[in-house]
């Protein structure tokens, strides 16, 4: 039986559906997939605001002032766009790749280094013929002021605490205690940062 269209649904969005329905694509991301068209010819390190605006248009939670200074690739199909929320006043350098499959939490005054990574989505490993089983997905939660370096990597269910950084090309695979400097592969505590503001 064929999807009842509402009739008070825009013209454009009856169409995208049904042309949706009709190529077995009602879960395509529409909107987010048109915000990257728009701005995947900006050149990087300009545009920042215009980027957010162009998000938040799809359907991202954007704070005010965050700066997005390429494409922001996000992946989790169609629950993707909902799934994230990101803070105020952050700062996110391209190439960072976001997996929506569970929530991702990003607060204020966050900054992502370039290629930086998030995974939500990892798979039960119990049936020996095919390991990677059935998608289990878990929240990540970036606290505020957090710096995530160059190429670092966010697994599954992972909170960094406030005022953390992880350092570069670090794999973080357990929480982050707020306020410590974290870095390797399986990453582990450094040091602990100062709290106190220099003035």
């Amino acid at each position: 039986m064929e999807k009842a269209i509402s009739q008070q649904e825009p013209g454009h969005h009856r169409i995208l559906n049904a042309l949706g329905d009709e190529l077995g694509l009602s879960w395509v991301p529409w909107r987010l997939m048109l915000a990257h068209a728009l701005v995947r010819p900006l050149p990087e390190d300009m545009a920042g605001r215009l980027r957010r605006i162009v998000y938040q248009s799809a359907g991202v939670k954007i704070g005010p002032k965050t700066m997005i200074r390429g494409v922001l690739h996000l992946r989790g199909g169609r629950h993707a766009v909902r799934n994230l929320t990101i803070g105020g006043d952050c700062l996110i350098y391209p190439p960072s790749s976001i997996d929506c499959c569970a929530p991702v939490t990003v607060g204020n005054n966050v900054t992502f280094g370039p290629g930086v990574t998030i995974i939500t989505g990892t798979h039960e490993i119990n049936d020996p013929c095919h390991r990677a089983g059935a998608l289990l997905p878990r929240p990540v939660v970036i606290e505020d002021g957090v710096w995530l370096c160059l190429g670092a990597m966010i697994l599954p269910g992972v909170t960094i605490g406030q005022g953390a950084v992880v350092a570069a090309g670090a794999i973080v695979t357990k929480d982050v205690p707020p306020h410590t400097l974290v870095g390797g592969n399986p990453a582990r505590v450094i040091r602990t940062l100062e709290t106190e503001v220099r003035v």
